[in-house]
């Protein structure tokens, strides 16, 4: 990073035997414009190097194959979590969660699912502590995410 402040014209392409997903985020996070594999041939060194003179980031394809699985790989693990959250909720807190959403008040709610507000609230406080959520904006988070409401 010490390069890209001083030189702010060179464009940094990283060769390397490392191919693990953190140390390639750490290098592109530090301003490098492109990262090859060591066992790189030539015709991709040129065509990385033409790439990167155009004013483009180059990776090749066995990073970008490397970083899109990992990111598919949380992103499936990130889905798993979201569905035992919901798995964990109660159909009638399932029903609080997609009229609050749909920005209904505690008082309609309550009035619509014959409950008393103070029944209303106890469910979101329950909801929130089952999904470990902090505030209502993440709960309405989590409700666009699973599909509850819809924007």
């Amino acid at each position: 990073m010490q390069i890209n402040i001083v030189f702010s014209k060179v464009k940094i392409l990283i060769i390397s035997a490392h191919n693990e997903e953190e140390t390639i985020l750490k290098t592109i996070k530090a301003g490098a414009k492109g990262f090859l594999a060591k066992d790189t041939d030539r015709n991709e060194l040129i065509e990385a190097i033409y790439a990167i003179r155009n004013g483009h980031d180059y990776y090749s394809n066995s990073i970008t194959h490397l970083l899109l699985n990992n990111y598919i790989s949380r992103l499936k693990s990130d889905e798993g979590k979201s569905n035992n959250n919901i798995k964990n909720l109660s159909t009638r807190e399932i029903e609080i969660v997609k009229l609050w959403g749909d920005s209904h008040t505690n008082k309609e709610i309550a009035d619509k699912l014959f409950i008393s507000v103070r029944t209303v609230e106890s469910h979101k406080n329950h909801i929130m502590q089952k999904l470990n959520l902090k505030t209502a904006v993440d709960l309405v988070k989590f409700a666009i995410k699973n599909n509850l409401i819809e924007i």
